[in-house]
């Protein structure tokens, strides 16, 4: 089954031999605005650094000089799309966070009902000090 159309994967195709990427090695995206990151197409996203990553899989690219009515034929694309759908999607930053926190909420206390208590109490804190600034603290509970 083709989820992405043959015009597509041909906007795909000729932004890889194309677009200019970038030079630096960027770990992270620059902040945009999401309303124009969602006008794209995903061909807008594609540059000649694609290339890299079937490098680094070790996929053979060669099916992208035959006709994009005929990849699912081509061996190599058989085994691209093998090697494809075996990857793991995985957020490191959201991961990261998560273990810090139950790596701190394991330093707070080892007993449960300690722990609700800790979080009633932030949760109660939260609502009469919305904000915690210091200028706020500090008319809050003054000098």
């Amino acid at each position: 089954m083709t989820l992405i159309s043959a015009t597509t994967r041909e906007q795909i195709v000729n932004s890889m031999q194309d677009r200019a990427g970038c030079v630096e090695n960027v770990k992270r995206t620059k902040s945009c605005d999401i309303r124009q990151l969602a006008q794209n197409s995903l061909s807008d996203l594609v540059t000649v650094n694609m290339e890299k990553c079937f490098q680094i899989l070790e996929i053979p690219t060669d099916f992208f000089k035959e006709d994009v009515h005929m990849w699912e034929q081509h061996p190599s694309y058989q085994y691209g799309n093998k090697i494809a759908n075996s990857l793991r999607v995985v957020n490191d930053h959201a991961e990261r966070g998560i273990k810090l926190m139950q790596d701190f909420n394991r330093s707070l206390t080892k007993r449960e009902e300690v722990f609700q208590d800790v979080l009633l109490t932030v949760q109660e804190h939260r609502k009469t000090v919305p904000n915690v600034k210091k200028t706020t603290l500090v008319e809050k509970y003054g000098n």
